[in-house]
């Protein structure tokens, strides 16, 4: 695969959290002392509590799962 000639394995960083989480649509988002926050223009801002119902919680959840699982079958 030429196209794959660049790139670089990921590596964590070391000594810092490892709770940084990204969807298909490049949409990213963090954990940070109880509070999500999403990454836009350079900068985390906090998602209000009321903007984080349960259902997207459960469906959350359960995206989750499917994606460790999935990576334990790799």
């Amino acid at each position: 695969m030429a196209s794959n000639r660049n790139l670089q394995k990921a590596h964590p960083a070391p000594k810092r959290a490892n709770n940084v989480f990204a969807d298909k649509q490049g949409n990213v988002v963090r954990n940070n002392n109880d509070q999500w926050q999403n990454r836009s223009n350079k900068y985390w801002n906090t998602i209000p509590k009321s903007n984080q119902l349960p259902q997207q919680n459960r469906q959350s959840s359960q995206q989750n799962r499917q994606l460790l699982q999935q990576n334990r079958q790799l």
